[in-house]
């Protein structure tokens, strides 16, 4: 599909993996470029958020069943999943440069269903 877009376009693009709400507000949002790569932003801090808080969850009970290793499990899965996280929004960042509507890795699909 061709999107007409200039280099302003893909700056708003990739600046969305860093902050999402920088091209809701600017005048670039209409675009279709600027606006697939911020949904995609946007579905990468709420499923980003939401793991987090999952793995938050898991660790609090862990220390209240004092279940201990569980607490180390919990470390390894907040690491692996900013890990992840900041993983994809180098993907996100680098489809962005390359003027690519990719969907990012395992949540991209829901974005473009979901937002």
């Amino acid at each position: 599909m061709i999107h007409p877009f200039n280099e302003r376009h893909k700056q708003m693009a990739m600046l969305a993996y860093v902050a999402f709400i920088i091209p809701l507000l600017s005048s670039e949002k209409n675009n279709s470029f600027v606006e697939y790569h911020t949904k995609q932003a946007i579905a990468l801090v709420i499923i980003g958020l939401a793991a987090q808080g999952i793995v938050s969850i898991v660790g609090y009970w862990s220390y209240t069943l004092s279940w201990p290793f569980l607490g180390s499990v919990q470390i390894l899965l907040v690491w692996a999943l900013r890990l992840a996280y900041i993983g994809m929004m180098v993907a996100g960042t680098l489809n962005a440069r390359s003027a690519e509507k990719r969907p990012l890795p395992w949540i991209g699909v829901y974005a473009e269903k979901l937002l």
